[in-house]
C-alpha cells in the first residue's frame, strides 16, 4: 500500500501529480516511482491516457476517497474528446486506463497526422498564482489539450517548459512543473485580433469540455446539426446529400485567417483535392 499520494489541485493533470508524488519522496530512480504506483516499471508514460489507474486506486492509503472515475474525468484530456468518439471506443479507452498491468492494447484516439505537444506547457499567470496560494505550481490540465494556445483566464500565451515528454530519455520520467517552468511575464493576447479572439474562445470551450467528464457521444446528432449548417450555406441539398466539398474547404479557408489555419494545422494542403475537410465528406455515414 502506498502511505502518501498528494490531494489533486483543480483541474490537474494526472502525470503532474505523479510528478508532485515523485518529488516527495525523492526516489533515487524514475523506475521507483514507476513500481510505488503502478506496480511495474511503465516503458512510456501516456502523459494523455495514462495507464494502470486501478493498481493505484487500490494501493492508495486507507480511507481515500479516490476512484479511477474521478481521476479520468477530472485529470486526465479523455473528457476532451469524449463527445467525438463512437461510444465503443471510449469504453474501451476507459477499459485500457482502468486496467490492472499485463494488459497492453492501445486503442487509438488521435489521428496519426495529429503533431502533439513535445514539450508541456503553462501559463506565467498561472504558475505564480498557484505558488501564491498552494506554495507549487503544476500542470494545468487545460493547458495541455493539443490545439490550446492560451490561457482563457489570464489571457496570455501558454509557453513551453523544460519537461520535454515525448523524448526517448523521458518516456519514463515524472517532471514536475516546479523543475521545468521559467520565468517571465508572458505574452499578452491581443484582443483586438481575430486570430487571438479565436483562441481564447476555443480555450474556453475546451475547459467546458473538460469539466463536463466523459459524456457518451451523441454522433448521429453532431452529424445531423453539421449537415443542416452545409444546408444553410448551400453547401449541401436539402437531404443532406451531394456535398460541395470543394466549396466547403473554399469557404472554411476564407473564413478564418492563415495564421490561425497553420497554427492549428489545417492550411490548406498543396493539392485541391486533399484537404483534412474532405474526410468529412467521406466518413459522413460512419459511425
Amino acid at each position: 500500500m502506498i502511505g502518501y499520494f498528494p490531494e489533486p489541485y483543480p483541474d490537474e493533470l494526472f502525470y503532474s501529480l505523479c510528478a508532485r508524488f515523485g518529488d516527495r519522496m525523492q526516489y533515487r530512480y524514475p523506475r521507483s516511482v514507476m513500481i510505488e504506483l503502478f506496480g511495474h516499471p511503465v516503458p512510456r508514460i501516456l502523459v494523455e491516457f495514462p495507464r494502470d489507474l486501478g493498481y493505484l486506486v487500490a494501493a492508495l492509503p486507507a480511507g481515500h476517497a479516490h476512484t479511477v472515475e474521478q481521476f479520468i474525468d477530472r485529470h486526465t484530456l479523455l473528457p476532451f474528446y469524449a463527445p467525438f468518439i463512437p461510444p465503443l471506443r471510449l469504453t474501451q479507452v476507459q477499459e485500457q486506463m482502468r486496467a490492472l498491468p499485463g494488459r497492453r492494447a492501445v486503442t487509438r484516439i488521435f489521428h496519426p497526422r495529429w503533431p502533439l505537444a513535445e514539450w508541456l506547457r503553462f501559463c506565467p499567470a498561472c504558475v505564480e498564482e498557484d505558488r501564491r496560494q498552494l506554495g507549487e505550481c503544476y500542470w494545468h490540465r487545460l493547458h495541455q489539450v493539443p490545439g490550446i494556445y492560451v490561457c482563457p483566464v489570464h489571457q496570455l500565451f501558454l509557453e513551453f517548459s523544460r519537461a520535454q515528454v515525448r523524448n526517448q530519455v523521458t518516456l519514463n520520467a515524472f517532471i514536475s512543473a516546479e523543475k521545468a517552468v521559467g520565468l517571465g511575464a508572458g505574452r499578452q493576447v491581443n484582443l483586438s485580433n481575430s486570430c487571438h479572439q479565436t483562441l481564447i474562445e476555443m480555450a474556453r470551450d475546451a475547459a467546458w469540455l473538460l469539466g463536463q467528464g466523459c459524456q457518451p457521444a451523441d454522433l448521429e446528432g453532431l452529424r445531423d446539426r453539421y449537415i443542416q449548417g452545409l444546408i444553410q450555406q448551400g453547401l449541401a441539398s436539402r437531404t443532406g446529400g451531394n456535398l460541395d466539398l470543394i466549396g466547403l474547404v473554399r469557404a472554411f479557408t476564407e473564413h478564418y485567417p492563415p495564421e490561425l489555419l497553420s497554427l492549428l494545422n489545417c492550411a490548406k494542403a498543396e493539392s485541391t483535392h486533399w484537404h483534412w475537410l474532405w474526410l468529412f465528406g467521406n466518413c459522413r455515414d460512419a459511425h
